[in-house]
């Protein structure tokens, strides 16, 4: 089931109640990459965002270019290609792909009642950032 949807700059981000984020092209649905970063089963993405970032110009200035900038603010937000998701749970995706690598104390992907006990990725909700960028190269 879909839990999040965000339409940001091209793609459309569909999470889903398995803790998948699926990525589509915004118009035509022509999906480009799908991967879990929360963890499945009850968990769930809660929302996906755009990543901002506030810049201020430092740049050389004359004395007249400051005078004119007191009156005005010279700082500006920038949409960077990220994005953000919040959501139930933690899948350590390194770990999926180079399964003989040891990252920390989260050692399987399948969990069971009592891996959930033990895990202290598992009910936890996390914000993850991601590059949002070229995902039809992915």
């Amino acid at each position: 089931q879909v839990s999040a949807l965000s339409a940001i700059d091209r793609y459309l981000y569909i999470g889903t109640t398995r803790g998948n984020v699926l990525v589509t092209e915004a118009v035509t649905l022509i999906p480009f990459c799908v991967f879990q970063c929360h963890a499945a089963e009850e968990f769930y993405i809660k929302g996906i965002f755009p990543l901002m970032s506030v810049f201020e110009d430092f740049g050389t200035k004359s004395e007249e270019d400051d005078a004119k900038l007191e009156d005005e603010n010279d700082t500006f937000q920038v949409r960077v290609p990220a994005i953000v998701t919040v959501g139930k749970g933690y899948t350590n995706i390194l770990k999926t792909f180079h399964p003989n690598m040891d990252l920390g104390p989260n050692k399987n992907m399948l969990r069971t009642d009592q891996q959930l006990q033990a895990d202290p990725h598992a009910r936890h909700t996390f914000l993850l950032s991601w590059n949002a960028e070229d995902w039809e190269f992915y």
